[in-house]
């Protein structure tokens, strides 16, 4: 991206990383709330 900064590119780098983690943890803790009804 042409008009994206230093800082939006990182932001965007680690999100490729970051949110497949961050879905991994929100189904874990469904799965563990689930558990406890």
């Amino acid at each position: 991206m042409a008009s994206a900064t230093a800082e939006d590119q990182d932001f965007m780098a680690a999100a490729r990383q970051d949110m497949p983690r961050l879905i991994a943890e929100v189904r874990r803790l469904g799965a563990l709330l689930n558990q406890t009804k």
